[in-house]
């Protein structure tokens, strides 16, 4: 068993104004500010991967397009899209259709510096192994990922091997109370195996 170990962070949660005349993938480039994000998206057709790198959104779907994979994921886009999380190590963006709104709502959890005002003041960070037995690269920069046994596969945006994991910091909110618990969660990077 992994032996979970809480420190100190300062990380901070800020609303996100999402435009009513939604564009996508220009949205969540510009978000992404010129730094390199992954992508993991939910939609009602499946999970779609993707990496923002160099000011290009580029998903599973795009790198499948003339491959024998075609079908393994589907397009984003905003008719089926549930949620989707651009990360890195310094920031999560959680986008997610808000019923209540008729439309959309995001929210913004990054790394503050520790004269700013944090959220957040502790948290703990846990791994979890992405599915899949059988590796194939698709690109050098995405590899599929599939579980023979269960038949599910994603196509994932690293050149990866089997094994290979997706940090989640759990971040931990103290009330007037004094009592911690954890409020809120952000992904972090995807891990080759070591």
């Amino acid at each position: 068993m992994t032996e979970r170990k809480i420190y100190s962070c300062k990380e901070v949660l800020l609303p996100v104004t999402v435009p009513v005349d939604l564009n996508l993938h220009t949205w969540l480039v510009e978000q992404a500010g010129g730094a390199t994000c992954w992508l993991l998206a939910h939609a009602d057709d499946g999970v779609i991967w993707g990496k923002v790198e160099n000011g290009t959104l580029t998903t599973a779907w795009d790198v499948t397009q003339g491959t024998n994979w075609p079908s393994v994921s589907p397009q984003l886009n905003l008719i089926t899209l549930q949620t989707a999380r651009l990360f890195n190590e310094n920031a999560e963006l959680l986008l997610w259709r808000d019923d209540n709104k008729s439309g959309w709502s995001a929210r913004l959890i990054q790394s503050v510096e520790a004269d700013q005002g944090a959220s957040f003041c502790e948290c703990l960070d846990e791994y979890h192994f992405l599915w899949g037995n059988r590796a194939d690269a698709v690109t050098d920069t995405f590899t599929l990922l599939s579980d023979s046994g269960q038949g599910f596969h994603h196509i994932v945006p690293h050149a990866t091997a089997k094994g290979s994991k997706l940090k989640v910091r759990y971040l931990i909110a103290e009330d007037k109370s004094g009592y911690k618990r954890i409020a809120a969660n952000r992904l972090v990077c995807l891990e080759a195996k070591k």
